[in-house]
């Protein structure tokens, strides 16, 4: 079995904490699809946009609707006007970001413990 060296466990043990962080507080996406149901309109529209990092423990419903027009760019017309109804936004964990930042710190975190290894004399 080999001994780690303290710089070694400090390494392992900071890229565990980052690791939790990252978990605890994810990557989301704002997603925005609207599905007119307006005869005149008859495109369908599927927008994101990041939303940041929020703790997975809380709600995850977009509640400003008024803001998220604003993010998405979005005006309404007359034959649009339920557009920015809350319904048709939503916020979902984004989960390619999410995974390569556990990549990132995970081969870091296994190159610097590497590197930090001393043969005992």
């Amino acid at each position: 079995m080999l001994a780690m060296s303290r710089p070694q466990q400090i390494v392992l043990g900071l890229g565990f904490l980052l690791v939790l962080v990252m978990v605890l507080f994810p990557p989301w996406i704002f997603v925005y699809h609207y599905e007119p149901r307006n005869v005149r309109v008859s495109y369908e529209q599927r927008i994101e946009r990041p939303a940041g990092y929020h703790a997975i423990w809380e709600s995850h419903v977009p509640s400003d609707s008024t803001a998220l027009g604003s993010l998405f760019s979005l005006s309404t017309s007359q034959f649009e006007q339920d557009r920015l109804d809350l319904k048709y936004f939503s916020m979902r964990l984004d989960k390619d970001r999410l995974w390569i930042q556990l990549a990132g710190v995970t081969i870091a975190t296994l190159l610097l413990t590497a590197l930090l290894y001393k043969r005992p004399r």
